[in-house]
């Protein structure tokens, strides 16, 4: 009869284990305490570094400058940062932190900020320009916009030399200062304001107002009365104007209600 093997291990094989366990953990400490030792050693250098520096009076901001120079600045702009920066250390001014608060402006489109050593910052800022005037209900107030589309100003009667996009059966909310609006065919229409100043057209025929109805199809109306009908993408229309000169040039054109320019074909609806 086969004698039953006994199985090794129990409690002292364990121990002996865990033995072997913590001499080699001991081992690997043994052989990173140097470099462990020259890690703390830079970090502490590093916190010494840092609040000396911190703590220098020659690193503290004496001037914070704007470009380009002489660009208008949103109101307060400038005096609420050289209130809250101009004495304080150079090196504490979280530049990105800083430049996300000035973006918030609906004025500013971007923002940079660059520090020159000792004692100086420079503020680089984009504005945004007003383009176009919005109405949204005939005999309602006026919103200015940028080409993005964000509303600068909401004002009751409309600048004289801002183009008038009337979208009075859009479902584009309210006007309120610092949002974008939300109107079918806006962002259309204003990058079709901008492409037709590069057209030759452009040259003889100045826009007098432009239209968007509820679809966001966008009417534009020149300045000697013409209505021209251009659809949902305006700016691939633009191909066609050139065909617009003789329509435009005929002795019939005071006969003319709209000129159609949706489709491939040109229509033109006269009286």
């Amino acid at each position: 009869m086969s004698k039953r093997r006994r199985k090794k291990g129990g409690f002292f094989s364990g121990l002996r284990k865990l033995g072997e366990l913590g001499l080699g953990l001991f081992t690997i400490l043994r052989h990173l305490a140097p470099v462990l030792s020259l890690a703390a050693f830079f970090i502490f250098v590093f916190l010494g570094v840092r609040e000396l520096l911190y703590a220098d009076p020659g690193l503290t901001i004496q001037r914070i400058r704007f470009a380009p120079e002489g660009s208008a600045l949103p109101a307060g702009l400038q005096e609420k940062l050289e209130k809250e920066w101009l004495g304080k250390n150079i090196l504490t001014m979280p530049l990105k932190q800083v430049a996300s608060q000035i973006q918030k402006d609906p004025g500013i489109l971007s923002a940079q900020i660059a520090r020159s050593l000792p004692s100086e910052i420079t503020v680089t800022v984009k504005k945004r320009e007003p383009v176009a005037s919005v109405q949204l209900a005939a005999g309602s107030s006026f919103g200015i916009v940028a080409q993005d589309g964000m509303l600068l100003e909401v004002v009751n009667e409309k600048p004289a030399a801002s183009m008038l996009i009337e979208a009075h059966n859009s479902k584009g909310g309210q006007l309120r200062k610092g949002t974008k609006l939300r109107i079918a065919g806006l962002e259309e229409a204003l990058q079709f304001m901008e492409s037709y100043q590069r057209n030759p057209v452009a040259q003889k025929e100045k826009l007098s107002r432009m239209q968007l109805d509820h679809l966001g199809n966008l009417m534009i109306v020149f300045e000697r009365g013409t209505e021209v009908r251009l659809g949902r993408d305006p700016v691939s229309r633009l191909r066609y104007f050139h065909k617009l000169i003789p329509i435009l040039e005929d002795g019939e054109r005071a006969k003319i209600i709209y000129i159609d320019l949706q489709f491939d074909q040109i229509i033109v609806k006269k009286k």
